[in-house]
């Protein structure tokens, strides 16, 4: 026996608003995935008032559903057995008076409502709870005044009422397993955050005081190393700094005991951070700042070391960058009235390159090439950046311009041929004394002719000492390098010439 056709239709448009609203509540307002884990933090598209309505429109439905495939039964004739002797009727029999009116049919539509609005609908166990007991008294009604006046239903009643508390029961535990579920995930969710903020703020510490690819190694170690250290077979290093600092330096009450002194040389070690996040002196890595010196380096990149091109530009980069350190301390200057002058050195060679320490680890260089870098600046001339003879041979090639200052004495290293590079800054320099020569790679260039005037005779020292009405003493010996077709190095000194007064003795 098949059903009317408006039982099925009711059922079937019932199981489709079901699955409709069955998707349409667990929509969530969001990009991504819309699973439960991925839900968390994100709102219904729908508000609270239409997610209500939708409950219990669905909920109206399945109970009308249930009392249409109740109620709406064709009448058939169902013949009788054969006749026996407790049965010898014939008489034809309705399908509802037998089965679609019977009680417990009544009863476990009603269950069966109940339980589709408990289970496909997510939404508060109290609207849940208020639905069942509605649906409940209504099918209760219904069935009572069909069936006329509900003789015999204390049972089925008790057993109605009794399912409504079980379903409602497991709702509540439902609803209390997801909402500390859902809080689970939110308390999961937030725990996350915080570990990647950490993590990101972990990392941005660790590249402030370790290079990048050093920070790196660090961070995707799955095991700390007891040593990390790098071999560099040509690093440029640099040291700057500013001789004069320590006579501004003063514990007064004008200047708060030396707070304001630290305070401008904190503003002055800033701006020269802040050339560093220039491209081009990317490649330039700040090693450690002691007092007033700035020390950095150029060449610290793994996987390099073999290219020559490379090697050459670390130090002209470093050059450019201690130009740049000089215009930056003039802007200072300006700003706060002050005269502080950049002597800087530069040297280059192989260094060795590590972190030490554990709980405050710090990235260092050693090497002999550290060593002459920090005497470069020590030794050098405030004003000017000064080189040794292997990093004067790498600008020259560059076209750059140098001063030949001659052989100097460098403690812990002897005697060492030394050039200033030529700036927009040099201050003026006094003129070399006569006995310093320069290097082989550079020409040497005898003591009278550095002492000669143009197109006159060389000038002895005696005439000097004396003094000479008139004489001709360069001021600066410029020394202008060119590279021949053959690759030797070519210089012509150009002297620059300043009236000297006669100088008399008192009588």
């Amino acid at each position: 026996m098949a059903k009317s056709p408006l039982a099925l239709s009711t059922f079937s448009v019932t199981l489709a608003v079901l699955g409709l609203a069955r998707l349409v509540l667990g929509l969530r307002a969001g990009p991504g995935s819309q699973s439960e884990a991925s839900s968390v933090g994100h709102k219904s598209i729908l508000s609270v008032g239409l997610q209500t309505a939708l409950v219990v429109a669905v909920s109206v439905l399945a109970a009308v559903s249930a009392v249409v495939t109740l109620v709406d039964s064709p009448v058939a004739v169902v013949p009788r057995a054969p006749p026996t002797p407790g049965n010898v009727s014939s008489e034809p029999v309705e399908l509802s008076d037998t089965a679609f009116r019977r009680k417990e049919v009544a009863l476990f539509a009603t269950l069966l409502s109940l339980f589709i609005t408990l289970v496909f609908l997510r939404t508060n166990f109290l609207l849940k709870l208020v639905l069942m007991v509605l649906s409940s008294a209504a099918h209760v009604v219904l069935v009572a005044g069909w069936s006329g006046a509900g003789v015999g239903w204390p049972a089925p009643l008790l057993l109605l009422a009794a399912g409504c508390a079980l379903l409602h029961t497991l709702d509540r535990q439902a609803e209390r397993t997801g909402r500390a579920d859902f809080l689970w995930r939110i308390k999961q969710r937030g725990e996350q955050e915080d570990v990647e903020t950490m993590r990101g703020i972990n990392k941005v510490l660790l590249e402030n005081i370790l290079p990048h690819h050093v920070a790196a190694h660090f961070l995707n170690s799955s095991a700390i190393e007891g040593l990390y250290h790098e071999r560099y077979t040509s690093v440029a290093v640099m040291f700057a700094s500013i001789p004069n600092y320590r006579e501004f330096y003063g514990e007064t009450d004008v200047n708060k005991q030396g707070l304001e002194c630290l305070r401008l040389l904190n503003e002055i070690i800033c701006d020269f951070d802040k050339l560093l996040l220039k491209p081009k002196y990317s490649g330039v890595e700040k090693i450690k700042t002691i007092g007033s010196t700035y020390m950095a380096a150029a060449g610290l990149q793994p996987g390099q070391e073999k290219d020559r091109a490379k090697h050459e530009h670390n130090v002209i980069t470093l050059v450019e960058f201690a130009t740049a350190l000089m215009a930056a301390l003039d802007s200072i200057n300006r700003e706060s009235f002050q005269n502080f002058k950049l002597r800087t050195g530069i040297d280059q060679g192989a260094v060795i390159a590590g972190v030490v320490g554990a709980t405050k680890p710090q990235y260092d260089i050693w090497g002999d090439t550290v060593n002459v870098a920090s005497r470069m600046d020590s030794c050098g001339v405030i004003g000017r950046i000064q080189v040794t003879e292997r990093a004067a041979q790498i600008l020259l090639e560059a076209g750059y311009r140098l001063d030949c200052r001659g052989s100097i004495q460098v403690k812990g290293k002897g005697a060492l041929v030394t050039y200033l590079v030529r700036t927009p800054f040099d201050p003026s320099f006094p003129a070399p004394s006569p006995v310093l020569a320069c290097p082989p790679v550079l020409p040497a260039v005898q003591p009278a002719a550095l002492l000669a005037p143009p197109g006159g005779p060389p000038i002895s020292s005696a005439d000097i000492s004396a003094g000479v009405d008139g004489a001709a003493v360069p001021s600066v010996q410029p020394l202008a390098a060119t590279l021949t077709a053959n690759g030797s190095v070519h210089s012509q000194l150009v002297p620059e010439t300043a009236t000297r007064r006669q100088h008399r003795p008192p009588s």
